[in-house]
């Protein structure tokens, strides 16, 4: 396993290389703290859609996240192939493939 990198890891001595590990370790964090940082404030503006026009968080993350991918006619055909699926096994609708068998019997 990688665990055995982490123990067998030898800083190294120069202080000017330890000072580089140190600092890229701060950039690190500091990134880390952005990201959680962007993450509440896309929780709070949701919060935000939510309470001022009745817009479900899950539904406008999922608009803002089609949106930043730019892949809505692959989340509507998604959607399309789920709904058909769904009505074909579940509400008793007939699909094309049910009707292709039962007229070959």
């Amino acid at each position: 396993m990688s665990d055995n990198n982490e123990e067998s890891y030898v800083l190294p001595s120069n202080p000017t290389d330890r000072a580089k590990i140190k600092d890229a370790l701060h950039e690190m964090a500091g990134a880390l703290q952005f990201i959680e940082d962007k993450r509440q404030y896309i929780n709070d503006v949701a919060a935000t859609l939510n309470e001022e026009f009745d817009i479900s968080k899950k539904i406008s993350n999922k608009l803002a996240r089609t949106l930043h991918k730019n892949n809505y006619s692959d989340v509507a055909a998604e959607a399309d192939g789920f709904t058909t699926i769904f009505e074909v096994l579940f509400n008793g609708n007939s699909g094309s493939a049910d009707e292709e068998s039962d007229t070959e019997e």
